[in-house]
């Protein structure tokens, strides 16, 4: 059933429009990776869907990274989203399907504090341009 809620949801909602512009109320179940949460998104009068959300524009090292280095300040930086996300609710904006079935890619805001910008600004990511991600195992 919740399968089929996205299906309808994301699928049809994005071809008649490619983005959802929102705001979408949604509560953050949990931090999967570095700029990756899974949330319970209320999309209409009493229904929601649980979904992975991508934060948008953002590049951050991951859990699965290529090194020790990547690895650790994954960690670093999953919790320091955990913190920042550790609201009542989160707002998405500008919702779109992304290249990775089961996900989306928006703006998020936790608290009304914009959390791209935040995981930029605290060195925790940066800015995604959509090239290749940076290679964290490298010194800069």
């Amino acid at each position: 059933m919740a399968l089929v809620a996205y299906w309808l949801f994301f699928s049809c909602a994005a071809s008649a429009a490619d983005t959802l512009p929102g705001p979408i109320t949604a509560k953050v179940l949990s931090v999967a990776d570095s700029n990756n949460i899974l949330v319970r998104a209320t999309i209409w009068l009493g229904q929601t869907i649980d979904v992975n959300v991508l934060v948008r524009g953002v590049d951050t090292p991951k859990l699965r990274g290529r090194c020790r280095a990547e690895k650790a300040a994954a960690k670093n930086a999953v919790a320091f989203l955990a913190v920042l996300v550790d609201t009542p609710t989160v707002q998405l904006f500008n919702v779109e399907s992304d290249k990775f079935f089961g996900h989306v890619v928006a703006d998020i805001k936790a608290g009304g504090i914009d959390v791209a910008s935040t995981i930029i600004g605290t060195e925790h990511g940066r800015l995604f341009d959509g090239e290749k991600p940076r290679n964290w195992c490298k010194l800069d």
